[in-house]
Formats: C-alpha cells, structure tokens, sequence
C-alpha cells in the first residue's frame, strides 16, 4: 500500500469515527440516565444531584435515576462507573474526597485520563462547629483555639465521613494550625457519626452544613468559622476563616459530574449543557442555594484542570502530614 493510499485510509477512518460520534449524540439519550452518588442517601451530594438531576431530565427529555453506592470514601461508587461503559448513560458525583482517597490508596489522578469530566456544579458550605454543650460558653475561634489548650493532657475528638475525607483533612488542617491534640474518628456513614456528636462523644467536627442545620438552628451545636471565602445567608453572624486571618485553613469541597474516561465528546458536551441549563431553572437553585451550596458552574477542560489542581494540593497536604489511609 503506497504512503498516499495509507493516509487516505487514516483520514477516512477519523473521519467515520466523528460522523459515529455526532450521529450517537444526536440519538443520546434515548433511555434514562443515571447518576451513581458513592455516599449515603440524604447527605448533601445526594441532595445536590438530585435537584440537578431534575433539571437536567426537562433538558435531556430522559429520566435521571439516582442511585447510591456509599463505601470506602466515595471509591465504591467511582469505580462502579469508571468501569462502566463509556456511552453516558452512568454518571457519577465527583467530590473531592474522591481525589484524595485515590491518593491515599497509592494510586494517582490525571482527570483527562482517569474520568471524563462533565461540569462542576456546587462548592459546599464547609464550617467548624462545636457541641454547645461540651464546649459551654464557646463561640469563638479564640475561645475554641483557649478551651482545647486548657487541658494539653486531654484529647479532643473529631468526626468525619472517613479517612482522607475532605472533613478529615480539613479539620487536621485546623489541628495542625492551632497546635491542637486532635483524635480523629472516621465514620462509614453520616447518622452515627451525627448522633456521636450530639451526645458529646465528639466535640468539634468541620462540614458541610446540610447534616448540621437543623442543630444549629437549635443551639446543639455552635459555629465558629465559616472556611469559605465569603459569609453565608445560612449564618450571617459566624466570620470566615480569611476575616479571621486564616486563609490558609480555607476548604473548598466541590461537586460535579463526570462520566467514564472515553465518553464521546459530543455526548460530554451535551451533558455539559444540560448541567448549566439545570443551575440556572428556579426548583434547581433555590434547594441548593438553602442548603448552603454555592453554584460554579465550570465544564468540561475547565473543570478537569480544577480538578487535578485540588488533587495536587490535598496530596501535598497529606504526604506533609504523613496522613495514611484505611
């Protein structure tokens, strides 16, 4: 075969696979769709793919079907999809805390080869908190930083929805900063790591506000900073961490969507656009918004490179601190 012949037969098969790829996006979708949430029901991922879900369904014309698959910090769940086929039917919420314990089983992250990001959707309102009770009289970080100093002797313990979970890492972080003698109790689900809480049997803990605010709202439990950049609506009197003159202890725990690494673009993009016609319908924001998320709305490219700059700052953080996993 002449090297003339040899090239024409490349360019006709690149240009049979783009014909096969925008002809399967303009069937895509014909059968529900659906988002694999790798935490329980009822915590705040679910809470956010499930109002983006409904929005994406009135653009796409498919159902979106929410499935939970809790296990091994996110990790059951993701590898459910990343082994599922790539054709966008099986989609998965990408936390941060899946980066990070990816890390901390030993295996690295690259999210242009690994996963085919989507779009980021919502950053968490993230937050420490103690138990009114436990620390009676605490409302400030100050106050916080004295109170666990009081007795260097006595350990304080800390929830969080497992090792190498961003409520872990962000609260080793406080840990570290202030000197604290912190014990960390990871949990394998949410409920008993809340109930524990309640009871005093944790003291302080950082996380996303939808588990808290009903306690909050009742005065169980008090909160000390918020470690976002901005104060929230949900808690207008409690400071930020960089008010505070800490920024470096600010947490950004975002959520998105990605599909299966070699999902067709034009099926990526179609996604995509579905996402940010969802974050931008009345029943979708407002939930969200009441819960404390704030809406970044960051697709395709954009977001895979988010993505692999938090995953290279929180290994950072976790080889520095010598932080290992389960």
């Amino acid at each position: 075969m002449s090297s003339m012949l040899k090239f024409r037969t490349v360019l006709l098969g690149v240009a049979l696979s783009i014909v096969g790829a925008s002809a399967l996006a303009q069937d895509y979708p014909n059968k529900p769709i659906r988002i694999i949430i790798p935490w329980g029901s009822g915590q705040s991922p679910d809470v956010i793919m499930r109002s983006v879900g409904q929005g994406m369904s009135k653009y796409l014309g498919q159902p979106v079907v929410i499935e939970n698959k809790p296990g091994a910090t996110g990790a059951i769940g993701a590898d459910f999809v990343a082994a599922s086929a790539p054709d966008g039917y099986t989609l998965l919420d990408l936390a941060t805390a899946y980066l990070i314990g990816r890390g901390l089983r030993g295996q690295s992250f690259d999210a242009n080869k690994d996963l085919a990001p989507i779009a980021m959707v919502t950053n968490s309102l993230t937050f420490l908190s103690v138990n009114s009770k436990s620390m009676k009289g605490v409302r400030t970080l100050d106050e916080f930083v004295a109170f666990s100093k009081a007795n260097p002797q006595q350990v304080f313990h800390y929830g969080s929805s497992g090792i190498g979970s961003s409520t872990h890492l962000a609260m080793a972080l406080i840990a570290k900063k202030f000197n604290l003698n912190a014990n960390h109790i990871p949990y394998k689900s949410g409920a008993p790591m809340i109930a524990d809480y309640l009871s005093g049997q944790l003291i302080a803990m950082v996380t996303d506000y939808t588990p808290l605010a009903a306690y909050v709202k009742s005065g169980q439990v008090t909160p000390i900073m918020i470690l976002q950049a901005q104060r929230t609506d949900q808690m207008p009197d409690v400071p930020t961490a960089r008010e505070l003159g800490h920024p470096d202890v600010e947490v950004v725990i975002s959520h998105g969507l990605s599909a299966p690494a070699g999902t067709p673009a034009p099926i990526l993009e179609k996604l995509a656009a579905a996402v940010k016609v969802a974050l931008s319908e009345p029943e979708v924001m407002n939930p969200l918004r009441v819960t404390g998320n704030r809406i970044v709305y960051m697709s395709l490219g954009q977001y895979a490179a988010a993505l692999n700059e938090s995953y290279v700052k929180w290994m950072k953080f976790v080889q520095d601190n010598g932080i290992k996993g389960e």
